[in-house]
C-alpha cells in the first residue's frame, strides 16, 4: 500500500502486534479456507486498499472487508465478478469471461459502473451506504464503500422479539420509506430491498445497502436471480413485466409486514389476485387506513398496487 504499512488482520482489518490469530475477530490465516474464483486475502488494489477475506457472494460479485492505505480506515469491497459467466486467473486475479459471453459481461460491467456512479451522486442526506471510490484493476470494476458497523433489519427484528407493534414499526421504518424516495427520485431502483438488504447501526439508522443490477434481481435474465422470497414483486419472476418505482413499493410493504407480523409474507408466485394478507387481527394500534395502505402496497397485480414511495407514506399517515 502506498500509506499505512502496519500489518493488519484480514477478517477484520484491527492492527496485529504479532502474527497468528487475531485477538479481536479470531481469524486465524493458516486456517483461511481459500476460494480460487476469487481475490486472494492480502492482494492490494490500486496500490491503496488491502483485500480481506470474503465476506459474501452473489449471482453479481462479491464483498471483501478492505482497508484504505492512504486514509487509514477500513471500507467495504465490492468487486464486479458475476460467476455464471467468467473464471478467474487465481495467479494474478485477473477476471476473464467465458468463451461466448464477452459481450454480455462487458455490457453487464457497464450497468455495474453507471449504478456506483448513480450511487455516488447520492446527496449525503440519503441513508444510502456511500461509494467513496471506484477502481478499475482485473479486468473488472470495483467500489470502495464506506465502512460502517451494522448489523440486518433481520436481525434486529429477531433481537427485539421477532415482531413489533405498529408503533414502533412505524418509528424504525419511515426513514428508510422516505431514503427509498428519495433513491427513486434520482432515477434508481433497488430491486432487492428485504430485511436482509436493509440494516441498521448503532445509532439505531436504518441503512440501504445491497444494490444490485436489474439482471442480477429479474428471474430468468443473463444472470440467476438473487431475489428474496416474500419480498421480490411479481414482475421479477417475469422478463416481459416492466419494473419501476412500484416494485420497490411492494417490497416495503412485505418488510411492514414482516415487521409487525414477525414472519416472512408468502412468496409472490404463491399469491393471487386480489388476496390481502393483512386484517384487523393483526395489531391492535393499526387502523383501517394502514392496513389498507400496505395491502395496496403488496397488490399482486401492478395496475393495483400503490405506484411510489411518496404515495405509501402518504398513505400510512392518513387518518
Amino acid at each position: 500500500m502506498a500509506a499505512n504499512t502496519a500489518p493488519r488482520c484480514l477478517g477484520c482489518m484491527s492492527l496485529l502486534t504479532e502474527d497468528g490469530v487475531c485477538p479481536v475477530c479470531g481469524y486465524d490465516p493458516s486456517k483461511a479456507q481459500l476460494n480460487i474464483n476469487y481475490l486472494v486475502p492480502g492482494y492490494v488494489l490500486g496500490g491503496r486498499y488491502l483485500v480481506g477475506k470474503m465476506t459474501s457472494c452473489d449471482t453479481e460479485g462479491a464483498w471483501y472487508v478492505g482497508f484504505d492505505g492512504q486514509q487509514n480506515f477500513r471500507v467495504w469491497i465490492r468487486e464486479y465478478a458475476p460467476k455464471a459467466i467468467i473464471v478467474r486467473d487465481y495467479d494474478n486475479g485477473i477476471v476473464r469471461p467465458l468463451p461466448g459471453s464477452e459481450a454480455q459481461y462487458k455490457a453487464l460491467m457497464s450497468d455495474f459502473e453507471d449504478l456506483c456512479s448513480s450511487i455516488r451522486r447520492l446527496s449525503s442526506v440519503e441513508k444510502v451506504l456511500p461509494i467513496l471510490d471506484m477502481v478499475r484493476a482485473n479486468n473488472t470494476v470495483y467500489a470502495i464503500y464506506r465502512y460502517i458497523k451494522m448489523i440486518t433489519l433481520e436481525s434486529f427484528l429477531k433481537r427485539s422479539g421477532g415482531r413489533l407493534s405498529w408503533r414502533h414499526t412505524k418509528k424504525l421504518l419511515m426513514p428508510l420509506f422516505h431514503t427509498v424516495a428519495g433513491v427513486h427520485n434520482a432515477g434508481l431502483i433497488h430491486r432487492g430491498l428485504s430485511p436482509r438488504t436493509v440494516e441498521i447501526d448503532q445509532n439505531g439508522t436504518l441503512w440501504l445497502t445491497n444494490f444490485s443490477i436489474a439482471a442480477a434481481r429479474t428471474n430468468k435474465s443473463e444472470l440467476s436471480a438473487q431475489l428474496y422470497e416474500g419480498y421480490a414483486a411479481p414482475e421479477q419472476y417475469s422478463q416481459s413485466t416492466f419494473q419501476g418505482t412500484w416494485t420497490d413499493v411492494y417490497a416495503l410493504g412485505a418488510i411492514t409486514y414482516r415487521a409487525v407480523m414477525g414472519a416472512d409474507p408468502p412468496s409472490a408466485m404463491d399469491r393471487v389476485y386480489g388476496d390481502d394478507l393483512l386484517d384487523r387481527t393483526v395489531s391492535p394500534d393499526m387502523t383501517d387506513s394502514v392496513i389498507t395502505a400496505v395491502n395496496r402496497a403488496l397488490a399482486v397485480e401492478v395496475e393495483d398496487r400503490t405506484q411510489t414511495a411518496e404515495r405509501y407514506i402518504a398513505d400510512l399517515l392518513a387518518n
